[in-house]
C-alpha cells in the first residue's frame, strides 16, 4: 500500500516552488500518486504601488490570473512528462490567507500530503506560521523542501556520492 496517493503542491513559478514540485514528483513516482497543482493569486498590496501609474486594479488582477494560468500550465507539462497523473486549479485568495486557501483545497481534494519549497537559513525559519498555517497542517501533513536541497542534489550527482540525497534536507511539519 502506498503512503501517499494524493499530493497537493502550491506553486507560484518561483525557484523555491520548483523545489517542492521536484520532490513531489519524486514522491509521486515512488508511491504511484496523483498530483494537484494549485496557484493562489491575490491582489497586490496598495503599499507596493507596482504599476500603479500603468494598470488599474482590475488589470493587475487579470495579469495575476494570466501569470498563474501560465505557471500552472508549465508545471503540469513537467509533471505529465514524468507520466504522473496531474490536474491543476487557480484560486483567488480573496479574504483568506494563502495558508487558509491551501488548507481548504487540501481538505476539499482529500490530499494525503502538501509539499512546498522553503527558503531560509534553517528549517525552523522556513516553517509557515499563524492560524492559516496551522489549518494547512491539520488538513494534511506538510513537507517543506529546503532550498539547499538542490545544491545537495547537484553535489551527489556531480560528486558521485549517491548516498547524499535531497530528502535529508526536507522537513516534515505536523505539530508546530
Amino acid at each position: 500500500m502506498s503512503l501517499y496517493r494524493r499530493i497537493l503542491i502550491p506553486i507560484d513559478g518561483s525557484q523555491t516552488a520548483e523545489l517542492g514540485l521536484d520532490e513531489a514528483m519524486r514522491l509521486a513516482v515512488c508511491n504511484g500518486a496523483r498530483i494537484r497543482l494549485i496557484c493562489v493569486v491575490g491582489e497586490l498590496p496598495l503599499s507596493s504601488r507596482i504599476g500603479a501609474d500603468c494598470y488599474s486594479p482590475k488589470e493587475v488582477r487579470m495579469l495575476s490570473r494570466e501569470l498563474g494560468v501560465q505557471v500552472l500550465r508549465n508545471a503540469a507539462r513537467r509533471v505529465r512528462a514524468r507520466c504522473i497523473p496531474v490536474d491543476s486549479a487557480l484560486f483567488e485568495a480573496g479574504e483568506q490567507s494563502f495558508e487558509e486557501r491551501v488548507a481548504q483545497e487540501a481538505d476539499a481534494w482529500g490530499a494525503d500530503l502538501i509539499v512546498m519549497g522553503a527558503r531560509g537559513g534553517d528549517g525552523f525559519n522556513a516553517i509557515p506560521r499563524g492560524a492559516g498555517a496551522r489549518s494547512a497542517r491539520r488538513a494534511a501533513p506538510m513537507l517543506l523542501v529546503h532550498e539547499s536541497a538542490r545544491k545537495a542534489q547537484r553535489r551527489s550527482v556531480h560528486g558521485g556520492r549517491q548516498a547524499e540525497i535531497a530528502s535529508s534536507l526536507a522537513y516534515r511539519v505536523d505539530s508546530f
